[in-house]
């Protein structure tokens, strides 16, 4: 059994997602996964690809391990609570706040705008159920904490339930190639 790790670095992007899930595919066949050990850091981006990930892992069937450095932000925080198993190095910080959206068209029909708002609330509700859900918080709390932009330190973050474990450096491995 193999254990495999890969690092998602910036923004969280549609091909961010098709990145990891052509990676890990690839590896299946390979060998006999044991553990993924994804390293994270973004700032956060598109929730429905976030959303995409987070479900993918999931659904993985040998264990995950997500290890946060430096800035969980915003969408970010989807993927990184898709493990029970999630630590993040001291020196992380977490946000949480309401996403932005981009209407396309400006000009468009009130239906289309209301269809585009629907869409909006959808994201936003699924981003709130995924982390209450996870983190055993009430959605009134997530929903009032992303409304007022959070900026939880790993330690309130642990306290807050995002994470689990805090570290004094990133569980890197080293083998001697022979």
């Amino acid at each position: 059994m193999t254990e495999i790790w890969y690092s998602i670095i910036g923004d969280i992007t549609l091909d961010t997602v098709r990145d990891l899930v052509s990676w890990i595919n690839g590896r299946v066949y390979e060998n006999p996964i044991k553990l993924l050990k994804l390293f994270l850091s973004s700032e956060g981006g598109d929730v429905e690809s976030a959303l995409m990930i987070h479900h993918y892992i999931k659904a993985l069937p040998f264990e995950v391990e997500i290890v946060a450095f430096n800035k969980i932000g915003s969408a970010a925080n989807i993927i990184f609570v898709s493990s029970p198993k999630r630590s993040a190095v001291k020196e992380c910080i977490f946000v949480l706040h309401e996403g932005t959206n981009t209407i396309n068209n400006n000009t468009a029909s009130l239906h289309q705008h209301e269809d585009s708002l629907l869409w909006m609330k959808d994201r936003v509700n699924r981003h709130v159920e995924v982390i209450s859900r996870e983190t055993g918080k009430d959605k009134e709390e997530i929903e009032k904490a992303m409304a007022e932009t959070v900026f939880l330190s790993v330690e309130q973050a642990k306290e807050f339930g995002l994470v689990k474990e805090v570290l004094e450096k990133l569980p890197i491995s080293q083998v001697a190639v022979r």
